[in-house]
């Protein structure tokens, strides 16, 4: 089972993002690694990306992640401050969940975001 997967926009708003899936928060994270300028100017998460090695299995992005994210599935939803490094979460003191200030290893994505169809 893949712990990340890349998906490519087209549109509007192109671009590429690594997709993952956190388990302090039991949600998608997605960092965007490519955000070209759409027809309109419009650009995948604000033009905002982070720089990646390249690795599905063990991945490593920069800088840091925070998500604010209110479709999360965690009941105690609050923000999420993380970097993933070799394929480990470092999640920051300042996470809203039980992970906050613990380094944890990566988990598979779930089936429905693994799937590249």
């Amino acid at each position: 089972m893949p712990v990340a997967r890349i998906v490519e926009f087209i549109g509007k708003r192109p671009g590429r993002q690594a997709w993952t899936w956190c388990p302090g928060c039991d949600s998608l994270h997605p960092f965007t690694i490519e955000a070209p300028g759409g027809p309109d100017g419009d650009r995948l998460n604000s033009g905002i990306t982070w720089e990646w090695d390249g690795n599905l299995e063990s991945p490593t992005f920069s800088p840091s992640l925070l998500c604010n994210n209110p479709h999360t599935r965690n009941p105690a939803w609050g923000a999420c401050h993380s970097f993933l490094r070799a394929g480990r979460w470092e999640f920051l003191s300042d996470s809203a969940h039980r992970l906050a200030g613990q380094t944890v290893d990566m988990v598979p994505l779930p089936d429905f975001y693994a799937r590249e169809d």
